[in-house]
């Protein structure tokens, strides 16, 4: 998806974030142009089928991950030219994040989910599996979700379904501590001696958490096979 519209709350009332993932190698100049115009196509959907009597806060988000730096103007007026009052022209102006605006080395102090995420996309083509341990590094204070879903990126970009994030903290706990740890975290308790997809739930959760198949299979009760299956679906 390179368009998403999220409704969230700020200081009690309702508003809406639209973020434009750009991933073109060259700069848009009239971007502000372009994504008023995707705000004023939301708001007249909500006009015309919402029956809205106000118009809700957008805020405008662009996050470009060209290769290219970013030198469009964000705010609008700056296009227009200035043949009339001010007050008549209109003034819009986006939040832009480019990837390749941070450096390595701010990257690395981070240490979060999102720097991960960019360093892998800004330094992909410069042998992105080189650095995996530090893209370990930099998710080893984040959740296993947040590990995890950075993963399966890894693996899809470099085509590598090899690679292993697991936090440090993982690796020390006992079979027994992940498996208790696993269920809590995903709500799956009890569901072990329930039905086939209850077992299926924990035998993903615990594929997630990179134990052995085997190990999953004398937990679960299921066959090897199936577990297999599951762990290739979950790749596709």
């Amino acid at each position: 998806e390179c368009d998403l519209i999220y409704k969230a709350k700020f200081n009690g009332k309702d508003f809406y974030m639209y973020i434009l993932i750009e991933f073109q190698s060259t700069v848009d100049k009239f971007m502000s142009l372009r994504m008023l115009h995707y705000i004023v196509e939301f708001y007249e959907f909500l006009v015309k089928e919402k029956k809205v009597k106000t118009l809700p806060a957008v805020f405008p988000l662009l996050l470009y991950s060209g290769k290219n730096k970013w030198t469009a103007p964000e705010e609008l007026d700056t296009l227009i030219t200035k043949s009339i009052p001010d007050k008549y022209i209109p003034h819009f102006k986006y939040y832009k994040i480019a990837e390749n605006d941070y450096d390595k080395e701010f990257l690395k102090k981070m240490k979060n989910a999102v720097s991960a995420f960019f360093y892998g996309e800004i330094y992909a083509a410069d042998g992105l599996e080189k650095e995996i341990d530090t893209i370990k590094d930099l998710l080893k204070n984040e959740k296993q979700e947040e590990a995890d879903i950075i993963e399966t990126w890894l693996k899809n970009i470099t085509k590598n379904k090899d690679i292993n994030i697991i936090k440090e903290e993982e690796n020390k706990m006992s079979i027994t501590e992940v498996i208790e740890r696993t269920l809590k975290e995903t709500k799956l308790e009890g569901k072990l001696e329930g039905k086939l997809e209850g077992k299926l739930e924990i035998a993903q959760a615990l594929l997630l958490r990179k134990m052995p198949v085997e190990e999953i299979a004398n937990i679960t009760e299921l066959t090897i096979a199936e577990i297999n299956k599951l762990a290739r679906n979950m790749l596709n």
